[in-house]
């Protein structure tokens, strides 16, 4: 499986978020994430560009709340953040 991630800059969030509105797209959630990475001792998972992360999510309108962990192996692109 590869996973492809693209990070764009938003400089008004209410005016991108009026006109997904607007283009038909609709709200679903508000989420909130934390994000906690850990590592070996030695470092090695950061040093090789990979990631260890539990993910706290809450959503807000629902009340529910869930925990996963992930592991992000390494990027195959660093434009586009690809990861395999």
């Amino acid at each position: 499986m590869i996973e492809v991630e693209v990070k764009l800059p938003v400089a008004e969030l209410a005016e991108i978020k009026e006109k997904l509105l607007q283009t038909g797209f609709k709200e679903t959630g508000f989420i909130e994430e934390c994000d906690t990475y850990f590592d070996n001792k030695q470092g090695d998972i950061r040093a090789n560009g990979e990631a260890l992360r539990v993910r706290e999510t809450k959503d807000h309108l629902s009340g529910k709340r869930r925990a996963q962990i992930n592991f992000k192996g390494k990027k195959l692109d660093t434009r586009t953040m690809t990861r395999r």
